[in-house]
């Protein structure tokens, strides 16, 4: 899956329920412990130029060029050629919404037990969107 469609589809790799305060500068999350007890976590977070338009707050719009162009679909329409490289295809950054920059964790500042629980829950929402477009792929969604 193009990383445009991802972005597009389930938006930033976040744990459910996380939010991101860009006044503040920080991620706040909540974990759960045995007995069902809340707790509330932050990170602090710094502005990094996004890595799906880098910083241009467009890109082509997947749907034209994700799984690839070749030479002879430009031959084989010039008018496509001038339109692709004029950014006619173009759309608003699914990852940054056009704002050039993204949120990000800065781990030179956090702590260093709250990151690696955050962390641990990022890689496990990973891992369940990987199941989730793997189901699609096999009943044949299109796209994945």
């Amino acid at each position: 899956m193009d990383r445009r469609d991802y972005m597009h589809e389930f938006g930033k790799l976040l744990p459910p329920g996380t939010k991101l305060d860009p006044k503040r500068r920080i991620i706040i999350f909540t974990t759960e412990d045995d007995e069902e007890n809340e707790t509330e976590h932050t990170l602090p977070t710094k502005f990094e130029v996004c890595p799906t338009c880098k910083g241009s707050g467009t890109h082509v719009n997947p749907a034209i060029d994700a799984h690839g162009i070749t030479r002879d679909e430009f031959d084989d329409d010039s008018d496509f050629e001038e339109d692709y490289l004029n950014g006619r295809y173009d759309v608003t950054c699914h990852e940054c919404k056009g704002k050039n920059v993204v949120q990000v964790v800065d781990p030179s500042k956090a702590d260093k037990k709250t990151l690696k629980l955050f962390n641990g829950m990022c890689r496990d929402e990973a891992d369940f969107r990987q199941i989730c477009i793997a189901e699609r792929r096999a009943e044949g969604w299109e796209g994945y």
